[in-house]
């Protein structure tokens, strides 16, 4: 019958898991310098951000993109 199972996984649960974190964060009990590897530009986000994310993967855990830097 050539049957296909599919089986995902959730990481997180948004509802639950995203206000931890920023309770986590305001404590200060998170220090983000160790969890961002870099900030860039919205203007340098594929040029700077992705480049540096497809050359160097193992330096990255984080690369904070904003609108305005």
């Amino acid at each position: 019958v050539k049957e296909k199972e599919i089986l995902g996984t959730l990481s997180h649960i948004r509802d639950e898991d995203f206000q931890a974190a920023l309770d986590l964060i305001a404590k200060g009990e998170i220090n983000l310098d160790l969890v961002i590897s870099d900030r860039v530009s919205l203007n340098d986000a594929l040029t700077h951000g992705l480049k540096s994310l497809a050359d160097a993967p193992s330096e990255h855990l984080k690369i904070l993109v904003s609108p305005v830097l």
